[in-house]
């Protein structure tokens, strides 16, 4: 009695077969993977992006109305379309306009310290993201 051969797949050719599909998909998954995490990553940036510029008028607004000549440092908290928004401020400088001509008098007469510049921190949280800048703004107290 002869045997016949059957024609089917050996295992070698089965093992590669699974090897060269699993590694496919294992590349599929990372790439796809990837890209969540940028697109996730994108959208947390433009939201915040987006805030920045109204948050930092808001924060120069209450320097501003807060500044007297006694404060060295100034905080404050605010919420802009689900992006907290927390912010210091220390003041590096204050000084006075420059001197002007006194033409009655004949000299210079120096003018009052009111003109303050702060170095402002801000941190905004999106969920558990969170991104930190700093900027420096002028004030001016009008007493």
């Amino acid at each position: 009695m002869k045997r016949s051969l059957s024609s089917g797949f050996t295992l070698i050719e089965v093992l590669v077969a699974s090897v060269i599909l699993f590694s496919t998909i294992t590349a599929v998954t990372l790439l796809y993977r990837g890209a969540v995490l940028s697109s996730t990553k994108a959208t947390r940036v433009m939201q915040i992006t987006n805030v920045m510029p109204i948050a930092a008028k808001q924060i120069g607004y209450m320097i501003r109305k807060k500044t007297v000549p006694g404060i060295a440092s100034l905080s404050g908290s605010n919420q802009f379309w689900g992006v907290g928004v927390k912010w210091t401020a220390h003041r590096i400088d204050y000084r006075s306009a420059p001197a002007i001509y006194d033409f009655d008098n004949g000299q210079d007469a120096e003018q009052p310290k009111k003109y303050s510049l702060w170095a402002v921190n801000v941190t905004f949280s999106i969920n558990d993201y969170q991104r930190e800048y700093q900027f420096k703004q002028v004030s001016w107290n009008e007493k």
